[in-house]
């Protein structure tokens, strides 16, 4: 699904500017969609295919991750085991930056978990989900929501929603979902000992294992096209990581960069004739324009390799990542030790557990390119 050129815009400004000016500004030009239902069904669904096989890798070490403040949040926690405890209905406020299929699915994962520990939403739970359709300042009104209708809890989903969520309340307990790097982006300060009323699960990309699968699937590859918005931070981290795992194995990374998701197609284009593939990281303003990346590699036989399930889904050859349904679930089992009386500086953040291998046959061929056996052999999820 695009997103709008002023929610990337607004992106960029969230990390040049920290979220600084978070709540201020000029005031969002649209009110932020809301429903007091379960959040929709995502656009992809997180089962594997048929094909897929039940093999796990091992699990990622956690991004670093801290309060953001040093103010005690047993008030909030207290509050939010007092009504689980008592049988009242418990409020959770979701808060999420933009509608997209990756987002979705980690959304649908995450209240799945929900109800499988025992908190159902129209049950023993009332879920106010917002969508602040890429508009930062509306994220920021979204969490000053939330705190005025006293919420039990409040799951934030991408940094700018987590940073708006921290800057509005330091007692209400928030569970952060879909952040890179919470400590880069000042939302929290330490993995372990989180501390105040902050913590979650981090979503980084094992970028170096993604890459080597990348060279194992092309093992000539020599010149690695990428297209992303140096406004984003998370993105700054993965690119910078792309192109230290270039300098120690012999190949180029050649960049072409894009500041809102208008100006992708014209970027992804100039890497042709330059790359040999093209690889994608979970740059907000490519992901966004993902559908013209694909196709630009399909008519010009250009793999293109990306870092997520769902991207792979929707056209792109491999990558070697999480499932975001596994890490609705994984965030889910931690926000229910919260609602069971855990304050969240206590837990530490945790990073992505289960890792596979995904491929799709089908969209390499249509890229000019035949995935190899030993690579088909050892993949958990093929996409037919």
């Amino acid at each position: 699904m695009l997103v709008s050129r002023k929610f990337l815009a607004a992106v960029a400004l969230t990390v040049t500017g920290a979220l600084a000016a978070c709540g201020g500004g000029a005031a969002p030009s649209a009110a932020p969609v809301s429903s007091a239902a379960a959040p929709a069904s995502p656009a992809g669904s997180a089962a594997a295919p048929a094909s897929a096989t039940a093999a796990s890798k091992p699990a990622a070490a956690a991004s670093g991750a801290a309060s953001a403040s040093a103010k005690p949040a047993a008030s909030g926690a207290a509050a939010a085991s007092g009504a689980a405890a008592s049988g009242k209905v418990i409020t959770l406020g979701i808060s999420q930056l933009f509608p997209h299929p990756v987002l979705d699915t980690y959304r649908k994962g995450f209240t799945d978990g929900l109800a499988a520990e025992g908190f159902a939403d129209g049950k023993n739970l009332k879920v106010d989900y917002q969508n602040s359709q890429g508009d930062i300042n509306a994220a920021k009104t979204i969490a000053d929501k939330f705190v005025s209708d006293k919420d039990d809890l409040i799951f934030c989903i991408t940094t700018p929603s987590c940073l708006a969520a921290s800057k509005s309340t330091t007692t209400i307990p928030i569970i952060f979902g879909y952040v890179t790097d919470p400590v880069a982006a000042g939302i929290v300060k330490d993995a372990q000992h989180p501390g105040g009323n902050i913590t979650g699960v981090t979503a980084l990309n094992r970028v170096t294992d993604q890459l080597k699968l990348m060279k194992e699937i092309m093992p000539n590859v020599k010149n690695v096209g990428t297209v992303w918005n140096p406004g984003e931070a998370n993105s700054r981290v993965l690119v910078a990581s792309m192109k230290q795992d270039a300098a120690a194995n012999g190949y180029t990374i050649v960049e072409a960069t894009a500041s809102s998701s208008g100006e992708v197609p014209t970027a992804a284009k100039s890497l042709v004739g330059k790359v040999d593939a093209i690889f994608i990281t979970g740059d907000n303003t490519a992901q966004a324009a993902l559908p013209a990346i694909i196709k630009l590699g399909e008519d010009n036989k250009i793999p293109v390799f990306t870092s997520d399930y769902s991207s792979v889904k929707q056209g792109a050859v491999a990558t070697y990542n999480f499932l975001e349904d596994d890490l609705g679930k994984q965030t889910a089992a931690m926000t229910a030790r919260v609602l069971k009386g855990e304050k969240p500086g206590d837990i530490p953040v945790e990073g992505p557990k289960n890792f596979k291998v995904i491929v799709n046959p089908g969209a390499a061929a249509k890229m000019g390119l035949t995935i190899p056996d030993s690579v088909m052999k050892k993949a958990d999820v093929v996409i037919q």
